[in-house]
């Protein structure tokens, strides 16, 4: 916590500029080579149901691969589950509990039902917020990870983190 006077100003610059440099060299990984970041930051500049599909699609861009959406990707020992289970079980393991599966699975079905035209009402507050929390989650986590296992490639780990997904209670 700062205190609000005039050492918070130097602080909170030291921070901030620690923190962009932890973002900067995050961005460099691979990690970071699918557009997360775009899709982050337009996601803080829509509203509604726009805002909700780019915090999805941010989860989805820093959590998915090609072969969870095209089954000859992947080798057939590892057919398993589908897209949205595997991006579940990737965004659990990377922040550390099965409830945080649950939410994006919530999610991804309100953005079903708008995408695929099925009637529904307004997005609600709670749901806007809790999109936007746990997108802010993930590509925290992701910036950590990215920072500790910087010559790990993103096959590997995004499968380390598939297998310890599915394994959560």
């Amino acid at each position: 916590m700062l205190p609000l006077d005039d050492q918070a100003t130097t602080a909170l610059q030291d921070w901030n500029d620690a923190a962009w440099e932890r973002v900067a060299r995050a961005r460099q990984s691979l990690l970071f080579e699918t557009p997360v970041a775009h899709f982050f930051v337009r996601a803080y500049l829509s509203e509604g149901i726009d805002e909700v599909l780019g915090h999805l699609t941010a989860i989805e861009a820093a959590l998915g691969l090609q072969a969870d959406y095209e089954q000859r990707f992947r080798p057939k020992s590892e057919r398993g589950p589908g897209a949205t289970k595997r991006v579940a079980a990737r965004v659990a393991a990377l922040i550390g509990a099965r409830s945080f599966a649950d939410q994006y699975e919530h999610l991804f079905n309100v953005r079903s039902t708008f995408l695929h035209g099925r009637p529904m009402g307004a997005i609600s507050t709670e749901e806007r917020v809790l999109a936007r929390k746990l997108s802010r989650q993930v590509v925290t986590a992701l910036i950590d990870r990215a920072t500790s296992n910087a010559d790990a490639s993103r096959e590997e780990v995004l499968g380390a983190l598939l297998e310890d997904g599915l394994q959560l209670p």
